[in-house]
């Protein structure tokens, strides 16, 4: 017991540190472990689709992006500015207060000077940037608001003291919000049915359902960087 009480002290010490923020989410059962892995890994998977994302900056005015490899690993460099306007299709739902957020933490230089995003983007447990900081930070914070409103909507619309919920009503508070996007196969896994049986009667207990719902790509579909469409990806043959 004493171990668990010195490693729950531990984690909320030092959780402004977006790795140890994470280990408290766990102990506390606010966020599943697959969320925490996206994370830790959301700096090294946009500097992986960002090259995907530049065809569609080709014919605008210089300066382009540079697009080199060394040791067979892509680096880029491109403009502020042009970074700014990628980082918008890399996350398309991020709205634009938390999108200046970002811009403010890379570096004060000229929209037109060439940053190198490798630097940019380093991301280890000693050493991280501060744009890499706040990108993880807002993960955190998208993901948890997320999963803070379903929550609270879903336990306001059933009552206090209800121990079951329907799909037909989640599914009704669900269809104006980010979650309108759950697949049928997301549900079901959530009330534990197979899609064939998954009716507007379907009933699950509310805890299990809470638990099911973390667990579904619903939240790294929204909040992880994205691809580029279908024929706007960076043709590495031209390297």
């Amino acid at each position: 017991l004493e171990f668990a009480c010195n490693i729950y002290a531990a984690t909320r010490r030092y959780s402004a540190e977006p790795d140890f923020f994470g280990y408290l989410m766990l102990l506390l059962d606010k966020m599943p472990e697959s969320l925490i892995r996206d994370n830790k890994r959301v700096a090294a998977e946009l500097l992986k689709v960002l090259p995907d994302h530049l065809a569609p900056l080709a014919d605008e005015p210089e300066p382009h992006p540079v697009v080199t490899k060394v040791d067979g690993k892509l680096q880029v460099e491109m403009p502020k500015a042009k970074f700014e306007q990628v980082l918008a299709n890399v996350f398309p739902n991020k709205e634009d207060h938390q999108l200046q957020e970002l811009f403010k933490l890379t570096p004060r230089v000229d929209c037109t000077s060439q940053q190198n995003l490798d630097w940019l983007l380093y991301d280890d447990m000693y050493t991280l940037s501060p744009f890499v900081y706040g990108l993880r930070i807002q993960h955190y914070e998208e993901v948890l608001g997320l999963l803070t409103w379903m929550e609270e909507t879903v336990r306001g619309a059933v009552g206090p003291s209800c121990t079951k919920v329907r799909y037909g009503a989640t599914k009704q508070l669900f269809e104006n919000s980010s979650l309108c996007c759950l697949t049928k196969e997301d549900n079901a896994r959530a009330f534990g049915v197979g899609l064939s049986e998954l009716t507007d009667d379907t009933e699950q207990d509310i805890n299990t359902f809470f638990a099911m719902m973390k667990t579904s790509d619903i939240f790294h579909d929204l909040f992880f960087p994205s691809r580029a469409s279908p024929g706007d990806e960076f043709d590495n043959g031209t390297l």
